[in-house]
């Protein structure tokens, strides 16, 4: 039996079910011609018309070949797109973490003082809010009472401290000391972590990473989640300091 000829007996032995549930079937059927090769029955591939047809009508399950197409259709497909962008985010943040040879525990500033003397910390007084863009970069970021902002970057291009500019770092590795000033930061493709914020922080995330050290019950969070996922972190409702944060296709986790 040729392939037309199966798709009519096909129609036929399926007259009695719903007209809008019979059409989708044999448009699924008809799909599988596109995939066939010149040569290739349907017959073959799926057996009689009489004992497909009956396994439609009783409801049973299909064989392999067609539930793994069907699996491809309609809102699983839509799922699957979803879930692969969130797949694809977790991949690059992982790469990114890797990547960054990232083996020291930031939260100990302890051995952080005594990893780096303070003659290799570049410093400038800074007055008003902090606006940071991230890009493909790996930075820390710590809070400190003084006016001034500190900074040791490596492999960085364009770090430009000047106040009231936008301070991009990219393709590199920075630690940064805040003054205790609003930031707003704009992370792309990279990996952050902020060491128990001291000021509220506005971050936006586009396939990326961004690690928090809570500052005990001094902060609240506030996440927009797209595509993305988030640990739960000790939200205080009241606190005045604020963390808020818009992810797409990101990960946010607790340092």
């Amino acid at each position: 039996m040729n392939n037309e000829k199966y798709i009519a007996a096909l129609k036929q032995a399926l007259a009695g079910m719903d007209r809008a549930a019979r059409e989708e079937i044999l448009r699924e059927i008809r799909s599988h011609l596109e995939d066939a090769r010149e040569t290739e029955l349907l017959e073959a591939r799926f057996g009689p018309v009489e004992e497909l047809a009956k396994q439609y009508l009783d409801g049973e399950p299909l064989s392999q070949s067609l539930s793994a197409r069907l699996l491809s259709l309609g809102k699983t497909a839509l799922l699957g797109i979803g879930g692969a962008a969130l797949a694809l985010a977790l991949i690059l943040t992982g790469l990114i973490w890797f990547f960054s040879g990232d083996q020291f525990d930031y939260a100990d500033e302890t051995a952080l003082a005594a990893d780096l003397g303070a003659n290799e910390w570049m410093s400038r007084e800074w007055q008003g809010s902090i606006a940071l863009e991230i890009e493909q970069a790996h930075t820390v970021l710590y809070w400190h009472d003084a006016p001034e902002l500190r900074w040791r970057c490596k492999g960085r291009d364009g770090l430009d401290p000047a106040p009231g500019s936008v301070l991009r770092i990219r393709h590199g590795y920075c630690l940064l000391l805040l003054p205790p000033q609003i930031a707003s930061l704009h992370i792309s493709q990279g990996d952050v972590v902020l060491i128990r914020p001291r000021a509220s922080v506005a971050a936006s995330l586009n396939q990326a990473s961004l690690r928090i050290a809570p500052n005990g019950d001094l902060n609240r969070y506030d996440f927009k989640l797209i595509d993305s996922e988030a640990d739960n972190f000790p939200s205080n409702p009241a606190a005045m300091t604020v963390v808020t944060v818009e992810a797409r296709e990101s990960t946010i986790q607790v340092y």
